[in-house]
């Protein structure tokens, strides 16, 4: 597998020869610059994986330990104290519907 694209460097240096005449005096300045750039995109690509590769493996390991965290703690039982409350303290006076019903809007 070739580590550069030798097409798109010679296109590049074509291109900054062409537009970049004042920086780039000569052919071979324009073609050291194309050189320059793909090696800098070779060695940013390189990173990305590598960076990309370490963001997985810190992501599993966060799961991992979310994981075992919920595993481990205990549930939480709720119990609600409803005291002495009676259907009246929960229902409204004019609560009656079809068959007389006990709605309360839920």
């Amino acid at each position: 597998m070739k580590k550069f694209d030798l097409h798109k460097i010679m296109s590049n240096a074509h291109k900054l020869y062409k537009n970049a005449r004042a920086k780039y005096s000569t052919f071979a300045s324009a073609l050291k610059k194309a050189w320059s750039m793909a090696k800098f995109e070779v060695k940013i690509a390189a990173e990305k994986v590598a960076l990309e590769a370490e963001r997985k493996a810190e992501e599993a390991l966060k799961a991992k330990a979310r994981f075992e965290a919920a595993m481990n703690k205990p549930k939480a039982i709720e119990y609600y104290d409803w005291g002495n409350l009676t259907a009246s303290d929960i229902y409204p006076d004019n609560n009656s519907g079809y068959l007389g019903s006990k709605y309360c809007g839920d």
